[in-house]
């Protein structure tokens, strides 16, 4: 599908994002590079999509991935993939900010336990 505006292009990214877990896609790292790999289900080749956005700068603010969609429409930057990635990897980052507010607030509960304790033992 062509597109005929940056908004266009994003509306279309946006909703085959949408559709995208329900399909059973799924990503991997790169090695320890910005870039992952999506994987339609039953697709033995994969989308390359870079994530970093200082190499996205560099490229004009556009984003990078090897689907047809992405081809098309190269001059808007975006596709369903690379916006449905960035939403995963958003919901990872703040699973893991989630983590580990849980384990300080547990650590301080503990601190205040024992400080209590402490506090009583010396009454």
């Amino acid at each position: 599908m062509e597109c005929t505006s940056k908004e266009q292009t994003m509306a279309v990214a946006a909703y085959g994002a949408q559709k995208m877990d329900a399909q059973g896609y799924r990503f991997e790292k790169v090695g320890e590079s910005s870039a992952y790999e999506v994987f339609a289900p039953g697709q033995a080749v994969p989308y390359l999509v870079e994530s970093d956005p200082e190499i996205v700068a560099i490229m004009d603010g556009k984003n990078f991935c090897n689907c047809p969609f992405a081809k098309t429409n190269e001059e808007f930057g975006t596709c369903k993939h690379y916006t449905w990635l960035l939403t995963k990897l958003e919901e990872e980052r703040q699973a893991a900010e989630d983590e580990q507010a849980w384990e300080d607030w547990n650590d301080m509960k503990e601190q205040a336990i024992a400080e209590r304790v402490l506090r009583e033992a010396m009454i």
